[in-house]
């Protein structure tokens, strides 16, 4: 895999309330080249979301260290957690953050930020 994922989660000052951030490094192929890294990535945090609550869990996938051009399989990484209720955040900045606005403009909306700080405020503010 040309990709790696690390989950790990961040607390929250509110009661009860924690983030899921899946860090994803490293250089996702292009197109449908990357589909196969994608579904293990998604199946991977599919599993991860299984024994959570989407109530008291945010969801932040933490794409600042990743490298995408393109391909559209990646957005099943934000849009599945989103039907399963998940308040999902992507963090990315520069050229990664460009190529998946334009993905994003024609798949379910999400928030893009350039921390994972920022990120935690966007999820904590949308519950408030």
């Amino acid at each position: 895999m040309n990709v790696n994922v690390d989950y790990s989660f961040a607390e929250s000052h509110q009661e009860g309330h924690r983030f899921l951030v899946v860090s994803v490094t490293g250089k996702l192929l292009p197109g449908s080249e990357g589909n196969e890294e994608v579904n293990q990535i998604k199946t991977s945090l599919l599993n991860q979301l299984k024994s959570l609550d989407s109530s008291q869990v945010g969801l932040i996938l933490d794409f600042i260290d990743l490298e995408y051009v393109f391909g559209d399989s990646v957005a099943a990484l934000w849009v599945e957690p989103i039907t399963l209720g998940f308040s999902t955040v992507i963090c990315t900045k520069g050229e990664t953050s460009q190529n998946l606005g334009k993905l994003i403009q024609n798949s379910l909306p999400v928030t893009m930020c350039e921390s994972v700080e920022d990120c935690i405020r966007h999820l904590k503010s949308a519950d408030t």
